[in-house]
């Protein structure tokens, strides 16, 4: 169904649109007989690390369910919003669904290989690319509405089309990478924890110059406000932001 999304959007092919619309049955009934299947078997049947598996099976297969649903809805809106009104995506803008496809499928082969192995790295990579992710989106969403401000025709006639689509991406990749969080509960790495460890490193990186000011940084970087940022960067440093950035830039100098 994924790479069936992405060959509609780039065709307007209406035959293959009805045709992956009715994939979503195909995942209706096989999450339906997994569920029947599971469900048959009783807790009392399980030892704990079994339960845990047990429980992180049905999980998966609800989140794949819940990506067949958003993907049928996104080819009924193409199908109806871009195919029947013969209309196009810009260029900028098919190259953003594009890129944000290939990190879709990326993630996805990622988020399986987590879940059949359990390996406490790749669910820590996994959420930090579940971030860039997010990063990604909504840089993709500012471009958009830059492109309306500069009266792109294409871009105006399907505004609300691509702007649903890749947030509706965003949502599909939060299912795909999930599969990490009870691998890193299993190694007692909270998902907060990781994912402040995640944000303080990318504003680490922003600190390094003076390009942007502490606040810019604290946005870019995924945290709500500046006060969370300060906060949390010195439990994570030792140090408050303007502290690392005045070090740092202090240390550049001396090497010049």
């Amino acid at each position: 169904m994924l790479n069936g999304m992405l060959q509609v959007i780039r065709t307007n092919d209406l035959v293959l649109a009805d045709e992956v619309i009715k994939l979503d049955d195909d995942v209706d009934r096989l999450y339906t007989a997994v569920k029947l299947y599971l469900t048959q078997i009783t807790k009392e049947m399980l030892d704990e690390k079994d339960s845990r598996r047990w429980a992180e099976i049905i999980s998966l297969t609800i989140n794949l369910e819940h990506v067949g649903d958003i993907l049928e809805r996104v080819m009924q809106d193409l199908r109806d919003k871009k195919i029947a009104p013969r209309l196009s995506f810009s260029e900028a803008g098919m190259k953003e669904i594009e890129e944000l496809h290939a990190k879709l499928i990326v993630n996805l082969r990622l988020g399986l290989s987590v879940f059949l192995n359990g390996d406490v790295k790749s669910a820590q990579d996994l959420l930090v690319e579940k971030e860039r992710f997010r990063d990604l989106e909504r840089r993709f969403h500012d471009s958009h509405l830059d492109r309306l401000a500069g009266q792109t025709v294409q871009s105006i006639e399907t505004s609300s089309l691509h702007l649903d689509i890749i947030s509706d991406m965003r949502r599909i990749n939060s299912f795909f990478c999930s599969t990490a969080y009870p691998i890193l509960e299993k190694a007692g790495v909270t998902f907060k924890c990781w994912i402040d460890f995640v944000r303080v490193c990318a504003a680490v990186q922003m600190l390094e110059s003076v390009d942007k000011s502490i606040t810019e940084v604290a946005q870019d970087s995924g945290f709500e406000d500046g006060t969370t940022f300060c906060r949390t960067f010195r439990r994570v440093t030792g140090m408050t932001p303007t502290q690392y950035r005045r070090r740092r830039l202090s240390r550049l100098d001396e090497l010049k």
